[in-house]
């Protein structure tokens, strides 16, 4: 239980009892922690969509308890990347950027963007299908962490990756995946298996990205690839609702 505690720790605003663990303790219950931050913004979703059925609130009040739980972490991290990201300049330009606490047009649109997404994705949904993306794809976004850590070399002023990475062991990395699989297996059938390879594969990509643009990863990347791989799956999984012959991928009519 440690370990899930440590996981908690690092990528929620939740308290956690006891004394906290070293940042790479918990990379093998990162599915579990992504599990949790997805079933109170599932419970969120359900309620107001009871309260409010039929609107935008159901899907802004569940995006807005995600947020809350993880701290507005994962937000901070990619309004930073994109800044560094994205701006036209050389790198060391680039990487003082990153290191900025202040927030430029980059990472403000890219902030209003995926929160827009998100919402307006969660809104094509049923509440049914709605809970279940919102169980499968922070579960599969956080999941996918302990990988990039493990293939990318960590940035040279990010204490808190490199820390991280001495726990990204192979079966860490394993148990993680694997954990995630198993959630979007049996939660969403064959649908939620193609949203966990689309936020996955999303979330590895962007950590990719990044590391090239920056020279390597640290946590503000990692919270980019969080959020952007998140928006994915719930993009992806209103996609396959769009389309009546995709939607018995969900075992559901």
């Amino acid at each position: 239980m440690n370990g899930a505690l440590a996981a908690v720790a690092l990528l929620t605003a939740l308290p956690v009892p006891g004394r906290l663990q070293a940042p790479g303790a918990g990379l093998g219950w990162f599915a579990v922690a992504g599990l949790l931050v997805g079933t109170l913004a599932a419970g969120c979703w359900l309620l107001a969509a009871w309260v409010w059925p039929g609107t935008l609130v159901p899907g802004a009040l569940a995006v807005t308890a995600l947020a809350m739980v993880t701290g507005m972490l994962h937000l901070d991290g990619l309004a930073d990347a994109s800044d560094a990201a994205l701006a036209p300049v050389d790198q060391e330009r680039r990487i003082a950027i990153l290191h900025d606490v202040h927030h430029g047009t980059f990472g403000v649109v890219a902030v209003a963007l995926v929160l827009t997404l998100q919402v307006a994705a969660l809104s094509a949904c049923s509440p049914w299908h709605g809970a279940l993306l919102l169980l499968v794809s922070p579960a599969a976004a956080r999941a996918a962490l302990p990988l990039a850590m493990r293939a990318l070399p960590p940035l040279a002023e990010s204490r808190m990756v490199a820390a991280a990475r001495n726990g990204a062991s192979n079966g860490a990395v394993g148990a993680s995946l694997a954990c995630s699989f198993l959630i979007a297996a049996a939660l969403g059938s064959v649908a939620g298996l193609i949203v966990w390879a689309v936020v996955v594969g999303s979330a590895a990509g962007v950590a990719a990205l990044c590391a090239w643009r920056f020279g390597g990863l640290n946590g503000d990347a990692l919270g980019a690839a969080v959020e952007l791989s998140q928006t994915a799956g719930l993009l992806a999984g209103a996609a396959i609702l769009a389309h009546p012959g995709m939607r018995s991928g969900w075992g559901l009519p």
